[in-house]
C-alpha cells in the first residue's frame, strides 16, 4: 500500500504514506503506475500487479471473493462512517483493507459560521461515501451535502448552482477539485494541495486554514470599498478644480495658477495613495 500510494497526491494516499512511515516501513519500486481519478491506483511491484482504491474501483469479483465474516466487518466500518481502501493482488484477491477516519479541521465550524454571517451558503462536494461525509456535514452545519461524486459531477453541480444562485466560490485542494475550481466564479485552492488545483484556482491560501476563506472575502470587500472611495475623491478633485482652472470663477477673484494646479494634482494623488495604504492596517 505504501509503495503504491507514495506516487499519489490524494489526501487518503498521503494519510496511508504517513502512517506507513510512522511504522518505519520502506517503499518498494513500482512500475507502470496508473491512477484512476476518483477510483484508486495500481502498479507493478516485483512483477506482479497490485491495486488499492475504493470499493467501486475494485472489480466485482474482488468483493465477491470475501467471506461473509469479512464483508460483515467491512460493512460495520462503513456503517460507522469510516472511509475504506481495498488492497488487492494480481489474482483479484482482497488482501486487506485500510480504514481511515476524517478529522475535522479545528477551525472548520467557525469558518462555516462566519460564512453564514456573511450570507454565504456552505455546500460540501466530496467523493467520499455518504456515511463518512454525513457526520462532518452535520457537525459544521453545512447547507447541503453531495457525497460519492466524481470530478465531472462536481463540475456539473457547480454549474447548476451557478445558474440558480449566481456567484459561486469553490474551495479545493486535490486533482478531483480542479474542474470545479476552473468553472467557479472564484476558485480557491489550499496552498498545501497539489499543483493542478493551485494552477486551476484564482486564489491560493498559503495557510492550511479554512478561516482564510472568510478573511479573503472580507479583504476583497475592504479593497472594493477602498477603490470606490478613491474614485470618489479623484472625481471630486476634478469636479472642483477644473472649473476653477478654466476661469469660471475669475469674476469673483477665484483663480488657479499653474503652481497651485500642480499642487492640487499632487494632493489628489497623495490622497488616493494614502487612502489605499490604509489597507495595510486591515484586520479581518
Amino acid at each position: 500500500a505504501l509503495s503504491l500510494e507514495q506516487n499519489s497526491r490524494h489526501p487518503l494516499a498521503l494519510a496511508v504514506v504517513q502512517a506507513a512511515q510512522d511504522k518505519g516501513l520502506k517503499p518498494l519500486p513500482v512500475d507502470n503506475f496508473q491512477e484512476v481519478v476518483g477510483g484508486g491506483v495500481e502498479g507493478l511491484i516485483e512483477k506482479q500487479v497490485w491495486k488499492i482504491g475504493s470499493r467501486g474501483y475494485m472489480a466485482k469479483n474482488i468483493m465477491n471473493d470475501c467471506s461473509s465474516g469479512k464483508l460483515q466487518s467491512i460493512n460495520e466500518y462503513e456503517a460507522q462512517g469510516y472511509s475504506i481502501l481495498y488492497l488487492a493482488n494480481q489474482k483479484d484477491n482482497l488482501v486487506g483493507i485500510i480504514v481511515l477516519a476524517d478529522q475535522l479541521r479545528p477551525d472548520s465550524c467557525e469558518a462555516v459560521q462566519s460564512l453564514h454571517k456573511l450570507g454565504i451558503k456552505a455546500i460540501i462536494l466530496t467523493g467520499d461515501r455518504r456515511l463518512a461525509a454525513e457526520p462532518v456535514a452535520e457537525k459544521i452545519e453545512a447547507d447541503a451535502l453531495y457525497a460519492e461524486v466524481l470530478p465531472s459531477q462536481k463540475a456539473d453541480i457547480v454549474k447548476k448552482y451557478k445558474a440558480e444562485m449566481g456567484k459561486i466560490i469553490v474551495v479545493g485542494d486535490g486533482i478531483n477539485d480542479a474542474p470545479a475550481l476552473k468553472i467557479a466564479d472564484v476558485g480557491i485552492a489550499i496552498g498545501t494541495g497539489i499543483d493542478i488545483a493551485v494552477e486551476a484556482a484564482d486564489v491560493v491560501l498559503m495557510k492550511n486554514s479554512l478561516l482564510d476563506i472568510v478573511r479573503a472575502i472580507e479583504l476583497s470587500k475592504a479593497v472594493l470599498g477602498n477603490i470606490r472611495q478613491n474614485l470618489f475623491w479623484a472625481f471630486a478633485y476634478n469636479v472642483l478644480a477644473i472649473p476653477v482652472a478654466a476661469g469660471v470663477f475669475s469674476p469673483w477673484g477665484i483663480e488657479l495658477t499653474p503652481s497651485l494646479a500642480a499642487l492640487a494634482m499632487s494632493l489628489s494623488s497623495v490622497t488616493v495613495v494614502g487612502n489605499a495604504l490604509r489597507l495595510n492596517g486591515f484586520y479581518p
